[in-house]
């Protein structure tokens, strides 16, 4: 679920972003940044939110990486 989530963001995306996000993201997902209404925006939105990354942040790429530590079954890093 990381990578896929995250390969949304790396420029340029490939593939196209609308059925790459309905494939990642529940119908009634949502991202906010407050708890008033009006302060989130769902999936529909994020689409273009983050389809428009291609012009705004052309070369934006995450490296997703899987790594293990004693005591950790596993964990994520993300550069």
């Amino acid at each position: 679920m990381i990578a896929p989530w995250y390969a949304l963001f790396n420029q340029p995306v490939q593939g196209d972003m609308k059925t790459l996000q309905e494939q990642v993201l529940t119908a009634d997902y949502e991202s906010c940044w407050g708890y008033l209404p009006g302060e989130c925006w769902g999936r529909d939105a994020s689409i273009k939110v983050v389809g428009g990354f291609a012009k705004s942040i052309p070369d934006m790429k995450f490296d997703v990486k899987k790594s293990s530590s004693p005591g950790i079954v596993s964990s994520y890093a993300v550069r």
